[in-house]
């Protein structure tokens, strides 16, 4: 066996009225090889909401409620090691003061939403959901989305109009944190497939 030294890169926008409270929003860096979907497609989008939270405060001085935490985590395919050992070195202030953790692991491999989530989150993201306005996915789509939001558009791509928001399965960084923390946990995807 050989010792390896890993790295998780975190970032944060400390929040405005309860800084000491933590939204932590993440996905591991690693693949078994190029990685285009298992992780680079989650990789992106978190880094690109850090990119854009990031601008905004810039530009405005605007600061979240709560902290915004972005964390890349290390060695995810090795056994989840980068959040675990994370979650376990932080264990106490993770559990009093995390509000949510949001997952982007393998966030999009088609257009049609398939969240999973902790019971306690799923109707807040449904409610979410309704508050987003739709955009074009692709150029087959008409070219306005008559005002719809991401909840229409959800439920015309779900099998019998029946939107739903899976129970959290199993390997992934969400891991420690919902079923070694018991922190509200969200894992988002879009996928090729009607849901």
């Amino acid at each position: 066996m050989v010792e390896k030294i890993i790295h998780n890169v975190i970032g944060i926008l400390d929040g405005n009225i309860e800084p000491d409270r933590y939204v932590i929003i993440g996905n591991h860096r690693d693949s078994w090889s190029y990685g285009a979907l298992d992780a680079s497609s989650g990789g992106t989008s978190m880094l690109e909401s850090a990119k854009i939270f990031g601008k905004y405060h810039r530009e405005t001085g605007w600061r979240p409620r709560r902290s915004l935490v972005w964390a890349s985590w290390a060695a995810e395919e090795l056994g989840l090691i980068g959040s675990t050992e994370w979650t376990e070195q932080f264990q106490q202030l993770l559990s009093s003061e995390t509000i949510a953790y949001i997952n982007a692991d393998v966030c999009v491999t088609g257009p049609n939403l398939n969240p999973d989530s902790s019971p306690s989150l799923a109707q807040i993201l449904i409610d979410a959901t309704k508050r987003i306005p739709a955009h074009k996915i692709n150029d087959n789509d008409d070219k306005s989305t008559n005002n719809q939001t991401l909840f229409d558009i959800w439920q015309a791509n779900s099998i019998n109009n029946d939107v739903r928001v899976d129970i959290l399965s199993s390997g992934s960084d969400h891991v420690p944190f919902a079923y070694g923390l018991g922190i509200p946990s969200i894992n988002l995807h879009f996928k090729h497939d009607k849901v």
